[in-house]
């Protein structure tokens, strides 16, 4: 595997100038424009670097879409991996995966925008948990993801079956990670300039809250956001820190016995516990949102 920053660049450019003007000439002769499949989207990030175990951790894709994925293979750990590798010249190789990254994400958003029925429902919510976990690679860190965000956003209003199809994205969405950090970071990069946009910050949020507090029994089968307040409440008490620090310590005791130089001291167990704290608090504040309570709700 090579990457190729300026071969990639002259791709993006060569792709985009066929496909504007496909999409001048559409009024005057019948043609389509090319848009990739899930698999050719996964070919790209392999070919930017990514390897299979970092981008589909279990339960992040659905079934139906696991054999096309499934045909790559796993790159060995001496080939360049974006989540581990380690290169002589960082700073310019993350400049180099944003600029290819950004370019991918123009394209999607073009295709998505000329073509909006392109992707199945389906095959749209996979889309979404796949860029979700990208976007969460660490050479992507303090990075300007605004053409990501665009593309989230078209492929948001993209699906038809939107009250659905919710909940079956919050699903997915939990598999993304399993620190509350990047959960949080999941949740910010839904732009809320939408009504869908809002509608999936606060159900993904008091989704992240469940799943951090090991309560996904409490997720409704079907989207209810009369319900959400009602649901933080009952969830409220958990969050205090002592709580938290309490099901820490409990999950400590439940993993193989960690050597004496890993095992975390009472202090790094408080740090642990009001730093989770916090980021539960910054979720509960997005499900609460900004717009007036309905009588039920206050």
């Amino acid at each position: 595997m090579s990457l190729n920053p300026d071969v990639s660049a002259n791709a993006f450019q060569a792709l985009w100038e066929i496909s504007a003007y496909q999409n001048i000439a559409s009024d005057k002769v019948s043609t389509d424009l090319w848009c990739p499949e899930l698999k050719d989207v996964t070919q790209a990030f392999y070919n930017f670097g990514a390897c299979a175990s970092a981008l589909f951790p279990a339960g992040l894709v659905q079934h139906e879409f696991m054999s096309e994925i499934l045909k790559f293979p796993e790159y060995p750990l001496h080939t360049a991996d974006i989540k581990n590798e380690v290169f002589p010249e960082e700073a310019h190789f993350q400049l180099s995966l944003v600029t290819m990254l950004g370019d991918t994400f123009k394209f999607l958003t073009l295709c998505v925008t000329s073509h909006p029925h392109c992707y199945p429902d389906r095959q749209c919510l996979a889309l979404l948990t796949l860029l979700c976990r990208v976007s969460l690679d660490k050479n992507l860190r303090k990075q300007p993801l605004m053409d990501l965000q665009q593309l989230l956003l078209v492929l948001l209003e993209g699906i038809q079956g939107w009250q659905e199809k919710l909940p079956e994205l919050c699903r997915s969405l939990c598999h993304v990670s399993q620190h509350h950090h990047n959960l949080v970071a999941v949740v910010r990069l839904f732009p809320d300039a939408t009504t869908r946009g809002r509608q999936l910050r606060r159900s993904l949020s008091l989704y992240f809250i469940m799943k951090l507090l090991g309560k996904m029994q409490m997720v409704p089968n079907s989207w209810q956001e009369e319900i959400q307040l009602q649901q933080l409440c009952d969830l409220l008490p958990l969050m205090k820190p002592a709580c938290l620090k309490q099901a820490l310590q409990k999950a400590q005791k439940l993993q193989e016995e960690p050597a004496k130089d890993q095992q975390e001291t009472p202090t790094d167990l408080d740090h642990e516990a009001c730093y989770l704290c916090y980021n539960l608090l910054v979720l509960a504040n997005v499900v609460v949102g900004t717009e007036p309570a309905s009588p039920r709700e206050q």
